[in-house]
Formats: C-alpha cells, sequence, structure tokens
C-alpha cells in the first residue's frame, strides 16, 4: 500500500495500521523451511551459494497465453529440498547450497555461535508450533540441540547474542521483552529473566494496543554489565542494568535503528530509517516517526550510523551511509556496514568516524540490482563474508 509523503514539521498523516514487527521496509518476512549453514568449504569463490552445484533443472514450461515462463510454485511444486538435493525457497528460487545444512521450521533472523564453539543458536521468526523461537544446533554433529520457548512469545528482526563466558543467552522479542536465559553445561537453556521495556508512547499497535519498542540488535559492555539494545521503534539506544535486569536509559539516535556494536566507551548503531529529519525534507511516517523519503517510492531516502557516547548517554555523531544499514561488524581496523537496500557495504574508520571506502555488491557481471546484504563477518585470513539475502548466497 502507498502511503502518503510529506513535508517535515507539517501535521502527521493518518496511516493504516503496521505490523508489529520491523519498521522500516525492507526483505518481506515469508514462512518457510530454515536451512542452517554450518559451514563453508575454504577456498570458495567470491560468490559462494552454488558451489560444485549439478547443472541447474530445465526452466519451466511457458504459459500458453503469455509465453513467459510458469513460476514453479504455479505448477504445485513445494517449498523444500526437492528429489535431486535442491531447495525451493518461497520466492521460487532454486538452490543447491554449499557447505552443511540443518533443517528446521521458521526463519532464522540471527545466529549466534556459543564462545566454547560447540553451538549454534538461531532467533527464529514462525517457529512456535517447532517449539519455540530459539533452536539450538550442536556443531560436532548437525544435530537439532533443543527448541527453547520462554512461554507464547515470538522472535524479534534481530538481537541474539552470547556473554563472554558462555553462561547467558541474551534475545530480542517482538512482544517488547529481552531474554535473560541461563546456559548448561551441556549448552541447553533455561529461563533466567525476562525484562520488559516501557510501551511507546502515542504509538498503537493494530487492535489498538499499546506498541512496543521493538527491540532488536544486542551488544554488551566490554565488563559485561550492561546490556544494550536497539529499540527499532523509540529510535533509541536501551541501556539494561543486567544486575538490576531493568531499563534504566534510552538515548536517542537516529530513525529505526536495527543493529548495535560496542567498542570501549563508544557504540556504533545502524540507523535502518537513516538520519533525523530537518524541517523541508519530503517525508513518510513510521510508527510516528518522520522518515527522510523518497518522494517517488516513499522508501527511505538516507541511512547513517549513530555514534554513541556511552558514559554521556549522547550520540555525538551521524554517519551517512548507503541505504537501509542493517547488520554491523566491527574489528579493530575497521566498522563494516551492510546497506540491504544500497547493495553496499560502508566501512568506517573507528579512528576518525568516517566512511573510507564503498563496497559495491554484486555477486556476478551483469547482476541485477537487489543482492540485499544483510549479514557480516570475517574470516581468519581476514576476508570479509557477506550474506545477500535476495540471492540465498555468501559473497567472500
Amino acid at each position: 500500500m502507498t502511503q502518503p509523503i510529506r513535508p517535515a514539521g507539517s501535521p502527521p498523516a493518518l496511516l493504516p495500521a503496521r505490523r508489529p514487527t520491523r519498521r522500516t521496509l525492507g526483505r518481506s518476512a515469508q514462512a518457510g523451511v530454515a536451512l542452517a549453514l554450518l559451514a563453508l568449504a575454504g577456498g570458495a569463490p567470491r560468490l559462494a551459494a552454488a558451489a560444485a552445484a549439478p547443472p541447474p533443472p530445465p526452466p519451466p514450461p511457458s504459459s500458453p497465453t503469455t509465453g513467459h515462463a510458469r513460476p514453479l510454485l504455479s505448477q504445485g511444486v513445494e517449498v523444500g529440498r526437492q528429489p535431486d538435493g535442491s531447495v525451493v525457497v518461497p520466492t521460487d528460487q532454486v538452490i543447491t547450497p554449499a557447505g552443511q545444512q540443518v533443517e528446521f521450521s521458521g526463519r532464522p533472523n540471527a545466529v549466534a555461535v556459543s564462545p566454547d564453539g560447540t553451538t549454534a543458536a538461531y532467533l527464529t521468526a514462525g517457529a512456535a508450533a517447532a517449539g519455540g523461537p530459539i533452536t539450538l544446533v550442536d556443531l560436532a554433529t548437525g544435530a537439532i540441540k533443543q527448541a527453547f520457548s520462554p512461554g507464547d512469545r515470538s522472535a524479534s528482526f534481530d538481537g541474539l547474542l552470547y556473554a563472554p563466558n558462555g553462561r547467558h543467552l541474551y534475545a530480542s522479542f517482538n512482544d517488547g521483552k529481552i531474554l535473560i536465559a541461563d546456559v548448561a553445561a551441556d549448552g541447553t537453556l533455561s529461563l533466567g529473566a525476562l525484562v520488559a521495556l516501557p510501551p511507546v508512547v502515542g504509538v498503537s499497535a493494530p487492535g489498538g494496543n499499546p506498541a512496543t519498542p521493538n527491540p532488536g540488535g544486542l551488544a554488551l559492555s566490554p565488563d559485561g554489565t550492561t546490556l544494550y539494545v536497539a529499540l527499532n521503534r523509540t529510535n533509541a539506544l536501551g541501556v539494561i542494568d543486567l544486575a538490576r535486569q531493568k531499563l534504566v536509559a534510552q538515548i536517542p539516535v537516529g530513525n529505526a535503528p536495527h543493529s548495535v556494536v560496542v567498542d570501549g566507551d563508544t557504540a556504533y548503531v545502524s540507523d535502518e530509517g537513516g538520519r533525523v529529519a530537518a524541517t523541508g525534507d519530503v517525508t513518510n511516517t513510521s510508527s510516528g516517526t518522520a522518515i527522510v523519503a523518497n518522494p517517488t517510492t516513499g522508501g527511505a531516502a538516507t541511512g547513517a550510523v549513530s555514534v554513541v557516547d556511552l558514559a554521556a548517554r549522547a550520540t555525538t555523531r551521524t554517519i551517512a551511509v548507503g541505504l537501509h544499514p542493517t547488520a554491523l561488524y566491527l574489528d579493530r581496523q575497521a566498522l563494516f556496514v551492510a546497506n540491504t537496500n544500497g547493495d553496499s557495504v560502508s566501512v568506517i574508520s573507528p579512528t576518525t568516524n568516517q566512511v573510507v571506502k564503498t563496497i559495491s555488491i554484486q555477486p556476478f557481471p551483469g547482476a541485477p540490482f537487489g543482492s540485499q546484504p544483510d549479514a557480516l563477518t570475517r574470516l581468519p585470513d581476514g576476508r570479509l563474508v557477506v550474506g545477500l539475502g535476495s540471492n540465498n548466497a555468501l559473497a567472500v
């Protein structure tokens, strides 16, 4: 549905109710079979989604009326694993994944590996029927170790983190709760506590209920006593005192924060909805916030990373990056930012807090726009790995 565009400073427009999920326009969440990639062979090519893949299946037959290829799903092909080992995904793509996969119900939105390297935890949306929104996988055997559900609640769009000592797992849920789970010696989880976050003032969810702050990405302070959470609908970085198990502060950042990483006394927050609107900007309203918008499409027209002084609890700088920045990866050399709707990765110097390079994401020559980079990490040899959400691939 097209939403109205208005200049900043004008009265808010009346909009239809939005889903209580990730606010800004991005990848649509679709139910399906989750394929958890556990390993990627060394020496992977630039695009590592179909290494050693068999020849692709023949194209689907053409429609007798239009002459265009008919989608597989319209031919009755079911989503999931096929007899030849390939996988049909809900977007009508056929993939033959590299590495080893573990199949379970739902859509994994985030993954965290335990500090001892034995367990992968997945924050899985749409997995209530399968036992819960957190799925644990044994990395030695590939077996599902546990499906954990801390009550009747659903996974948020991001936010999953182990404590450095491996004794706790933290997770964000879309009902405005933050999980503090206890981790047993065998890696399984039990409920430690649920931290309730206050609703957003002046914003209602469907049904007239108070809107939750839509918690997302998580990060710990260096001493492990404070948990930081991106409050997507509140446009703030939440500060949780883990000893008191309570939200103690909210630090204003840019629009629709998604992820957070911490470097000493500094936090970096990806603002998926971009910078704060100024007078004269064309905007689109999302959950009560004026988002600087493209006047033609209504989508966010800016992307930003907020630099936060954690001691002063204030944003000290806003760095312009590509559209819809989501995932962040920080090391001593650089901060990498996945610009999901910009098909690029911004490289920021933590010393100067400036963009020093922008990496264009084009998985193969002539590839169409829309790879949607949405995950980042680095291999031991220093190569950057980028998850390409729409391509169902890893770029190395």
